[in-house]
């Protein structure tokens, strides 16, 4: 059993080529450089309104709950951080942890 810390990001249009540049080429590393978790994944949502900006969901996967404490509470303000000064007003955020289900 694991979990997944879940970034669910949507991008205006103007600035989407530059953030998934962003984001595949350096941030979702920096996140695992931390060493807080084993992989991450990004998918795209399909079928929605893009005139408003793209969504996109980046998982990141860790098997102890304490390694995402570690995360949140060392890396996770300054990454956020790093983020935030580059898109700022361009972009909304939801953060979410779940616990993968054996099936």
């Amino acid at each position: 059993m694991g979990y997944i810390y879940a970034v669910t990001v949507q991008i205006q249009l103007s600035h989407h080529d530059e953030w998934l540049a962003y984001m595949k080429g350096g941030h979702i590393q920096d996140v695992l450089d931390t060493g807080c978790f084993s992989k991450a994944s990004m998918t795209k949502v399909l079928k929605e309104d893009e005139r408003e900006g793209f969504t996109y969901t980046i998982h990141y996967h860790f098997d102890e709950f304490s390694s995402f404490t570690t995360y949140e509470e060392i890396h996770a303000p300054q990454l956020q951080e790093d983020h935030q000064k580059l898109f700022d007003g361009k972009f909304l955020a939801f953060r979410s942890i779940h616990r993968v289900i054996t099936l």
